[in-house]
This record gives C-alpha cells, structure tokens and sequence, in this order.
C-alpha cells in the first residue's frame, strides 16, 4: 500500500494565497511525514482538488489521507469535501480515501497566536499582502486587483514568499485583539474562543478580546472599543485566518485604521494571518498520523 496526502482547502481570491498551504506541503515533506503531499484547493486557486488527487495517484498513491486545511468543521469540510472525494472515487475506484480531522482546536493554535503578535507591525505594513499579490499573478477575474493599476496583467510569478514586516514594540498595557471571520454555526467560533480562553489564563496580555467580521458579536469596532475602555494602550490584533485575502489583505485593515483614527492616544499594532506559521503544520502532521494509526506513507 502506497499512501499519499492531499492538503484540502478552500482557497481564496488574491493572488498569492496558496502560499502558506505549499509552505507546509514543503514542511511535511521535509518532516518525512510522507514522500506523496500533494496540495488541492476547493475553490479559485490551483490545483484543483481533483488535481491534487490526480497528482497523486500518478506517484503511485492508493490511499490518500485527505487533511482539511480548515479551523473548524463546517459546511466546506462536512458537506462540500464529501461531494468532492465521491467525485474522485467515481474516477479513481481503486484509491481508498481517508479523512483526517480539520485543524479544531488545539493548544498549537495559541503559539501561533503569539508568532504573530509578537511580529506585529504598524499601520505602513497592514497592506503587504495586498501589496505583494502581483508577484503571484495569475490573471484571473476573481482576483480583486484583475485589471487594476496593480495588477501585472499575467506576469510570471516570482515565487518568493510575503516578508515578514518589522515588529513595533508595544507600549503600557496591551491587550490582544483576535479577529475572526465569525460563522453562523454556534461550533464552527468554539475552537477560537477556547483559544481565547487559554490566551487569558496565560496572562501575557493585559486583555484579551475578540472580534468578528461578520455573523456574530462583537463585531471587531466593538472589540477595539472594549480595549479602549479597559485601558489598553496597545491593541495588537491577530487575523485568525488561514490564508491571505481580501479580508485580510484590505478588510481588517481599514476596520483598524478607522479604530486607530477614534482612538489616537492608542498604538494599534497587527501580526499576519496564521497561515505560515510553523505550528500549524505540526498540528497537520498530527491530524495526517492520526488518521493512519497502523500504516506508514510512502
């Protein structure tokens, strides 16, 4: 039995945001975890999900451990990967498909967390991603800078990775401010407010809140005023994001210049989204070893 991994995720719109799932395929690669991780996206980015299994199958794969790149279980891995793998079992009848376990929650998720805070930058850095985008180019429509005075209009990527921006220290008290995307499914927001949770017992930060762009409360504003009111001078914010994209490239952003615009006497500091950092992809590696108790890829 030859078994290769496909790395599942959604995907996004900017250019460039497959990035940090190729930089752990590479990690896992690096970590022996498996000769065949293969990296396949539900949505706008390349390759497809059906070529990530292809891809597979043509090293030789007859099981393929399927990890869900996603911080919780909703719909895209409950509902939209399983249309998915029946799909690539009609095309591929001799594979026997497995289905890890998405990223959840997991301590592993608070030290990347803190990466990112303590990386976090001032407002002239807020923008790197979206400033960066063009290397990656792929001149598609759903990009948002297509045809824009940004946009390279097909260029060859450059391949080389976003830089990490300087970090700006902070000052007096800090509170932490984690920015999620928000669900309507009560479970799909648990595993980051547990997160929260462990982040206040740890007492680094003076406070720690959270906001949420959309479905839930407190929104993010209301978030940053609770900072402000108990005290905050700091107030670094962590996208709790996977990838790159709008929201995180130019949403979250403006939502914190609007916020350091009412509150001028508070420094307003923000880390990069999660996506890169190394402990998600032990946490991977974890979900891929679980998923095959007794066999070995190869």
């Amino acid at each position: 039995m030859t078994t290769g991994v496909v790395l599942f995720s959604h995907g996004s719109l900017l250019c460039g945001s497959e990035q940090a799932l190729w930089q752990h395929a590479a990690r896992l690669k690096e970590r022996n975890i498996c000769e065949i991780i293969e990296p396949g996206f539900l949505n706008y980015n390349k390759p497809s999900f059906a070529s990530g299994v292809a891809r597979a199958v043509e090293q030789g794969a007859t099981t393929i451990v399927v990890a869900p790149y996603f911080l919780a279980p909703g719909k895209f891995v409950s509902h939209d990967l399983q249309l998915a793998i029946a799909d690539e079992q009609s095309r591929h009848s001799q594979v026997n498909f497995i289905v890890a376990q998405p990223l959840g929650y997991d301590e592993r998720l608070a030290t990347a967390v803190l990466q990112s805070a303590v990386k976090a930058s001032s407002q002239a850095y807020w923008r790197l991603d979206l400033e960066t985008a063009p290397a990656y180019c792929r001149y598609e429509q759903v990009c948002p800078l297509y045809e824009s005075a940004q946009c390279p209009r097909g260029a060859v990527p450059s391949g080389k990775v976003c830089p990490d921006p300087p970090a700006i220290s902070s000052q007096g008290k800090e509170a932490l401010l984690l920015m999620i995307h928000g669900s309507p499914r009560s479970n799909a927001n648990e595993a980051a407010l547990r997160i929260a949770e462990l982040l206040r017992v740890q007492a680094i930060f003076s406070f720690v809140e959270v906001g949420f762009m959309e479905c839930n409360e407190p929104d993010i504003p209301t978030a940053i005023h609770t900072c402000v009111q108990s005290g905050a001078n700091t107030i670094t914010a962590v996208p709790y994001f996977l990838h790159t994209g709008t929201h995180v490239a130019d949403d979250l952003p403006t939502i914190l210049e609007a916020g350091a615009a009412e509150y001028p006497q508070t420094l307003f500091r923000m880390g990069r989204f999660l996506g890169f950092s190394p402990a998600l992809t032990e946490i991977l590696r974890d979900r891929i070893t679980h998923a095959l108790p007794v066999a070995t890829c190869s």
